[in-house]
């Protein structure tokens, strides 16, 4: 049986139309490797930050924001 591909319709960018996405809950993403897997920019995730509405923190000796694991998948399913 062959896999069919993922069907988006165009003009819904948003959260919902995203395909699965499997998360090792243990880890933390950068602003871009979270814009990557929302199909979001790093614009957006990152005024999604600032707001409040996805969680993050500063991690590291630079202080990046890095969004954990769990809260991105909390912020997925609330979409």
């Amino acid at each position: 049986m062959t896999p069919r591909p993922c069907h988006v319709e165009e003009g819904h960018g948003d959260f919902t139309s995203a395909p699965a996405i499997i998360l090792p809950l243990f880890r933390f993403y950068t602003l871009a490797e979270t814009a990557k897997l929302l199909g979001i920019s790093k614009t957006r995730a990152y005024n999604l930050v600032r707001t409040g509405t996805l969680p993050a923190e500063r991690v590291g000796s630079h202080q990046q924001w890095c969004v954990h694991a769990a809260d991105l998948l909390t912020f997925v399913r609330s979409r």
